[in-house]
């Protein structure tokens, strides 16, 4: 369960993020949705021509905290779609990395991520994804924790081949779990709610059906740059809290972020930024085919 905040106490936004990532932390442990591999498998955006790797430095630029930066490296093919990505610490050691595989029709086939564990060393997931040889649509994944059987999900589409339920089972082939996706097109929002085998209900997801344009989730509402860039994070109920995340830009000569700065603000009347502090800092460096 998550965390409850006591009565007449108010919260900042740092604990809702820290509420609100605990929550998610332990739906992860417990039953994250083996569909959100294939859902959240798009194109990188990019308002020029097509990217051929990108790479991000980190850094927390909070005054009471020491600025300890850290950087995330991408790779992807022509159409757009990722291949590769590694992950660096502060030291500059890797972390991890994830190598992203293709069939001849684009379609993503294998996922490896490989990551270091204190103590324990490196660790591999890695995720199947099969088609069906006459519809070309989605119809099975599996997954395998160090070369070891996890699951097996069968994936069930539409007649356009979207996905719209899921039937996990576990690594003796019991049914463990079912995830039934839906679509809501004018929200531009892919619901997917996860139930144990019992019907019992574990927790919801939330995906952009087209990551290029706006949309909302949750108790998060965000409001947009002309370009479609995130400008303000705000909670929706604002009788609670007066506080929120505002984004900054610097773009390149083809219109793609190479700066982005976060700040925590403080919000009154219709979202009027009050107070801003600059908290985080992302540079990034963008190679083109």
């Amino acid at each position: 369960m998550c965390p409850k905040q006591p009565l007449n106490q108010p919260t900042s936004m740092k604990q809702l993020l820290t509420i609100t990532f605990f929550c998610i932390s332990s739906f992860y442990v417990f039953a994250q949705p083996t569909i959100e591999v294939y859902l959240t498998n798009r194109p990188f955006p990019t308002k020029g021509s097509m990217i051929e790797s990108v790479e991000d430095k980190y850094e927390l630029m909070i005054n009471e905290v020491p600025p300890r930066p850290f950087k995330i490296t991408m790779g992807f093919n022509k159409e757009g779609y990722i291949i590769n990505e590694s992950r660096f610490g502060n030291a500059g050691g890797k972390l991890s990395e994830t190598i992203y595989d293709y069939n001849q029709n684009r379609k993503l086939t294998k996922k490896t991520h490989r990551y270091f564990v204190n103590m324990l060393g490196w660790k591999i997931d890695e995720t199947q994804l099969t088609y069906n040889d006459t519809t070309g649509y989605i119809s099975e994944i599996i997954s395998f924790k160090n070369k070891v059987l996890e699951s097996t999900s069968m994936v069930f589409c539409d007649s356009t081949g979207k996905p719209i339920e899921v039937r996990v089972l576990d690594d003796k082939g019991g049914f463990s779990m079912i995830e039934k996706i839906g679509y809501s097109p004018n929200a531009n929002i892919i619901r997917v709610m996860v139930l144990k085998s019992t019907n019992q209900f574990v927790g919801r997801w939330l995906y952009p059906i087209d990551p290029l344009k706006p949309y909302q989730s949750g108790q998060i509402e965000k409001q947009y740059y002309p370009n479609g860039e995130i400008m303000l994070e705000s909670l929706e109920d604002q009788t609670k809290i007066d506080q929120g995340y505002f984004y900054e830009y610097n773009y390149d000569g083809q219109g793609n972020w190479i700066e982005k700065e976060t700040y925590q603000v403080t919000l009154g009347k219709n979202n009027k930024i009050k107070d801003k502090k600059l908290e985080h800092k992302i540079s990034r460096t963008i190679k083109y085919y």
